[in-house]
């Protein structure tokens, strides 16, 4: 017991200096200024510029990169039906057989299609950055990348089923 008489005191000692009149400290109720909300309210933000238009030369580029992805992705889907046929002929067939290998080749073909549809869509990735770095109407980018953006989705899902055909 007599351990803890020094603790106690000077717990007794430290918690006296805690204690003190309240009139040294300023209230916790409420203010009059604070009573009124609208006082606190942020004012209304500014209208936000509108963007340029769209350069010319931005607009012009859109067609031909777009044009380019189609004709790629027509080719793709040209070759969609030999490589089927000969996805087809490799089901079931161990790895390093013939049609097994057929089969690789084939999907190969369909990769390198993918892949030239893919270039125009880099090239619509970098111009919808410039755009929004340029702070200009990103609308027609944002389109035309999109079709990009549908037609490398479509190959892509007909890669995915057919590659899991062969494996």
């Amino acid at each position: 017991m007599n351990r803890f008489v020094p603790v106690l005191a000077l717990a007794a000692a430290l918690l006296s200096g805690c204690a003190g009149s309240s009139a040294d400290y300023p209230s916790l109720a409420i203010r009059d200024f604070e009573r009124n909300p609208e006082r606190f309210r942020p004012p209304d933000p500014e209208p936000l510029p509108q963007p340029a238009p769209l350069s010319a030369a931005t607009r012009a580029r859109l067609g031909p990169l777009v044009a380019q992805a189609q004709e790629e992705h027509r080719g793709f889907m040209a070759a969609v039906a030999r490589t089927q046929r000969a996805v087809n002929g490799a089901r079931g067939a161990p790895i390093g057989t013939e049609p097994w290998g057929d089969a690789q080749v084939a999907l190969a073909d369909l990769d390198s299609f993918r892949s030239r549809t893919s270039v125009p869509l880099g090239d619509l990735d970098r111009l919808y950055a410039d755009t929004l770095a340029e702070y200009e109407e990103v609308t027609a980018v944002a389109a035309a990348r999109n079709q990009v953006i549908g037609l490398v989705a479509e190959q892509d899902a007909i890669l995915a089923r057919m590659r899991a055909a062969v494996r």
